[in-house]
């Protein structure tokens, strides 16, 4: 079929039609999920089904925020104006036929439940765009569909990008301040069995970050280094690596590591944190008029930096100027609010200022 001028406006509208997640370097369209009639009686017909899993797909890739520093996720998916503008268009069909022809669509994603009385399994189903399928299957107590709902989408993401889910379960470890990284090791080890060579980098980075969550800087910077020997201007290993050293006490050796970040950091990736973090060592080694200055550095490339607002709450806080400390450290939570220590900080000073001031 020759589309001709509708490819224009079909193109424009291409990403308002299905669970389509535009993502980078792939695209993935949710099919639907069949259930059951004794499943939909309950409320869970195919199309909440799949807007459930399909929402919790996209809550994990919003949720691995390590992954999104250097890689553009989003996601295109609104029901509501779905269905208006299929209607109204009358091409909803042309667009999927137009969406697979261009081979915009990597993944297919459907699936199945079969309730089993007790249970729920659901059986998630992954296509590629080169016809290859996968599927597995994930099982719940019939009480509990939000967890079924959420292990399909991991099993999905698992066999879409298996780095997101790693990196997912790290941020959500380091957001309720854990030490237990078994969840992000146990996806980076299935991530490196499948992923090619060319995504060690990441791999080996976001394994870094998780020995220096635990508390094993001097291996978390063998990892960077083997980034860099793989990717030698990777600004986020850089980073890391002054992070390492930081948490180590050798604070102008991480000094040296933020600087060529924000030397080599052109397109100011990481430039935003690694100012905060070199104000933060300055004031380490007891230079905190210096820190100020950087804090504002990085607040002026990146607005809503929490880590900045975090460093500048834990300067002025051994200041004991902690009222001041308070309001950095409640910016810190506004721009990130699911980082319990923030709250944990803000609760500190707020003893320490007493009842009047609070």
């Amino acid at each position: 079929m020759d589309l001709g001028i509708l490819t224009i406006p079909v193109l424009v509208i291409l990403g308002y039609f299905g669970f389509s997640f535009a993502t980078s370097p792939h695209e993935v369209m949710f099919d639907q999920i069949d259930v059951p009639a004794s499943v939909a009686e309950r409320g869970y017909s195919s199309s909440v089904v799949t807007e459930r899993v399909a929402d919790a797909y996209r809550n994990i890739n919003k949720g691995a925020r390590t992954a999104k520093q250097l890689r553009d996720f989003g996601l295109q998916s609104d029901p509501t104006v779905v269905g208006a503008l299929g209607d109204y268009f009358n091409v909803g069909s042309v667009v999927m036929a137009l969406r697979d022809d261009l081979g915009l669509i990597e993944f297919e994603i459907g699936g199945d439940i079969i309730d089993e009385g007790q249970t729920w399994d659901l059986r998630i189903r992954v296509e590629r765009s080169g016809g290859t399928m996968e599927a597995v299957t994930v099982s719940a107590p019939s009480g509990s569909p939000k967890a079924l709902f959420f292990e399909a989408a991991a099993a999905a993401m698992r066999l879409t990008d298996p780095y997101v889910l790693a990196s997912y379960y790290y941020e959500a470890q380091m957001d309720v301040g854990t030490t237990d990284f078994a969840a992000t090791r146990r996806e980076l080890e299935r991530a490196i069995a499948v992923l090619p060579p060319d995504t060690y980098d990441w791999l080996y980075n976001l394994w870094g970050l998780t020995l220096l969550a635990e508390g094993k800087p001097k291996a978390a910077i063998a990892e960077f280094r083997r980034v860099l020997v793989l990717n030698p201007g990777f600004v986020l290993a850089i980073h890391n690596w002054g992070m390492a050293l930081a948490s180590q006490g050798r604070y102008r050796e991480a000094i040296g590591k933020f600087r060529q970040v924000v030397e080599i950091d052109q397109a100011q990736l990481r430039s935003a944190r690694a100012y905060a973090e070199w104000g933060a060592a300055l004031a380490a080694l007891g230079e905190p008029k210096e820190t100020e200055a950087l804090i504002r550095r990085a607040l002026a490339i990146d607005p809503r930096s929490d880590r900045a607002y975090y460093r500048w709450g834990q300067v002025l806080e051994s200041e004991k100027r902690y009222e001041e400390a308070r309001a950095k450290y409640r910016l810190a939570l506004l721009f990130n609010p699911l980082r319990v220590r923030y709250q944990v900080d803000i609760d500190r000073v707020t003893d320490r200022l007493g009842p009047r001031d609070s």
